[in-house]
């Protein structure tokens, strides 16, 4: 698969596929993917990680020249995956992200990334999950609207900042209240503020992905990426 070093490349993926795709995708997993999967409660939840784990090993072995089940992985301090196996590992970064249903894997050559999908369930403490985890200002442009619209301007807020917490590698490690995205959704997603690091303001940039109803996305990469293609995983690349 050609990826352009200016490109950024988006997959959209259900993870629902059909036994014997599930089964051959789990083949493909290493001990540590299986052990987790066996760890989760709930049978759907397993399926749906052995589903989004087999769909990134197929996606990321068509830009690797190489079986999904021959990829290994490495971890930042913060849990951030990278490759550990191929010719040139530090070229191809990718990250991915699920919720429910669907995933979303992203991938470029040299410039580091964030993505995050969100399915925009009712939330009953949608005030105080924003009271410790939103900045001053976007809690005061979410109080301004109408309980309508606060929902889905909620979980524009949320992806785009944990697209860019996981475009730095930091996760959850890095107060999600130290740093203004832009909102509501019909404003285009940008990066306003960060405190104490004001810089990196013009080190990211956010790509708007096409809507999938009932779920909120967000992409954000270093700004030498100028054009961002998306496809649907059927199964193959």
């Amino acid at each position: 698969m050609n990826l352009a070093s200016n490109e950024v490349h988006v997959w959209l993926a259900a993870l629902d596929p059909p036994a014997a795709e599930l089964a051959t995708l789990a083949a493909t997993l290493d001990a540590a993917e299986s052990d987790r999967a066996a760890r989760y409660r709930f049978e759907h939840d397993r399926l749906r990680f052995i589903a989004a784990r087999g769909i990134l090993r197929a996606v990321l072995s068509a830009y690797l020249a190489t079986t999904p089940a021959d990829i290994t992985f490495a971890y930042g301090p913060h849990g951030k995956p990278r490759v550990a196996t191929n010719a040139d590992p530090s070229s191809l970064q990718f990250n991915v992200s699920h919720s429910e249903t669907y995933a979303l894997i992203a991938l470029a050559r040299d410039l580091e990334l964030g993505v995050d999908i969100e399915y925009m369930r009712h939330l009953d403490d949608m005030d105080a999950i924003a009271r410790t985890a939103f900045s001053p200002r976007e809690r005061t442009v979410l109080a301004a609207l109408d309980s309508a619209a606060q929902h889905e301007v909620f979980y524009a807020c949320w992806t785009r900042k944990e697209a860019y917490i996981k475009a730095i590698g930091r996760g959850l490690s890095f107060p999600l209240d130290s740093f203004d995205v832009s909102l509501p959704p019909d404003e285009p997603a940008r990066l306003l503020a960060v405190r104490g690091n004001p810089a990196e303001v013009v080190r990211w940039r956010y790509h708007p992905l096409p809507p999938i109803p009932g779920y909120a996305t967000a992409l954000a990469s270093q700004p030498a990426s100028k054009r961002v293609r998306c496809w649907r995983w059927v199964g193959g690349v």
